[in-house]
């Protein structure tokens, strides 16, 4: 085990969730190349139509300051960014180019690992977009492992492509990804992704015989950084005042916000199910499982449950405020239970 110094202490866990929060200005109006790149002639006609032409085209562009994408330590640079139409992207993927993306998020914490920095998974999704749009329609439509097989192989030829080339296409504008790449880098991953290539299924378990792979994680974390957490954690006024904060500002534009509660929702439904499917207390906690791992009866419930929060506290403020506090003391008193 790893020493550790005395202010510091190891923290234990099975498994962990991250997420990234990127400071983002929107931008009035939409994007002048949106609908040139809505109307381009793909192979394999993905993304859909109802996509292409009624979600993407009329999706918000934002502005955000992100670490260059080639070399970090040189600082931020400001870039447009599509995050809700890479959210709709995301949506309309096929079963196979789903199985795609958890390969290649694998292969990227472990076989290329020591390059995740330079090649992202965002790096990895633009070239799985590019490819999934010029493969034949057969092979993205039809669930198989014979298809998600060639399609990974696809996506790994179109990448080693753009690493010797240096010149990786953003898919909504016109901009190289891979500008100013490290010429000797880019060498080495493609030595990597022809391993990969000679013996995937070899690499894969590579991720899965990774140490502690499903298995007890621990990290080591200053004590006065526990401190903080803990002391913020325990404040439930500030969450208190965090939400009221946000549901202030964000009631006004319903729609939008309407959209992002049914995000986290699904989030904290999905693991919510997880939690509760390992326990299978009762036959009838069984039965509700069973029924909920059905899409159309789990999207339905989470629709009413939005429905219902937000014509309930749209009623007055007062009465808003009031379902405010019910929901985070209910969601304290979930986190009292869980430490008992």
């Amino acid at each position: 085990m790893q020493s550790i110094k005395v202010n510091e202490i190891n923290i234990y866990y099975d498994r962990k969730k991250e997420d990234d929060f990127v400071p983002m200005f929107q931008i009035t109006g939409k994007h002048n190349g949106i609908d040139d790149w809505a109307k381009r002639e793909r192979k394999s006609h993905w993304p859909p139509e109802t996509t292409l032409n009624f979600k993407i085209s009329n999706c918000e562009c934002f502005l955000s300051a992100m670490p260059k994408p080639v070399n970090p330590q040189m600082g931020m640079e400001f870039c447009l960014t599509f995050t809700t139409a890479e959210t709709e992207l995301s949506k309309s993927m096929n079963t196979v180019q789903k199985q795609v993306l958890l390969m290649i998020k694998a292969l990227n914490q472990s076989t290329l690992r020591k390059y995740v920095k330079t090649v992202t998974l965002f790096h990895w999704k633009t070239a799985l977009y590019w490819t999934s749009e010029s493969i034949e329609q057969s092979v993205i439509e039809n669930d198989n492992e014979e298809n998600a097989l060639k399609l990974l192989h696809q996506v790994l030829d179109y990448m080693t492509k753009c690493l010797t080339t240096r010149n990786l296409k953003h898919y909504f504008v016109e901009s190289n990804l891979f500008d100013g790449l490290d010429p000797v880098e880019a060498s080495s991953i493609i030595l990597l992704i022809l391993e990969i290539k000679k013996n995937t299924e070899k690499e894969l378990r590579v991720y899965l015989s990774m140490d502690g792979h499903g298995q007890e994680q621990c990290k080591i974390i200053t004590r006065r950084k526990l401190q903080e957490f803990l002391i913020d954690f325990n404040d439930h006024q500030l969450t208190l005042d965090i939400f009221k904060s946000i549901f202030d500002e964000l009631f006004d534009k319903k729609e939008k916000f309407r959209e992002a509660f049914r995000d986290v929702l699904t989030i904290v439904f999905d693991d919510y199910v997880e939690r509760k499917a390992k326990e299978r207390n009762t036959i009838g906690t069984s039965l509700l499982l069973w029924a909920l791992k059905f899409k159309v009866v789990k999207e339905k419930l989470i629709n009413e449950t939005v429905s219902y929060f937000l014509d309930f506290a749209g009623i007055d403020k007062e009465k808003g405020n009031i379902l405010i506090r019910k929901f985070v003391s209910l969601s304290i008193q979930h986190q009292i239970e869980e430490k008992k």
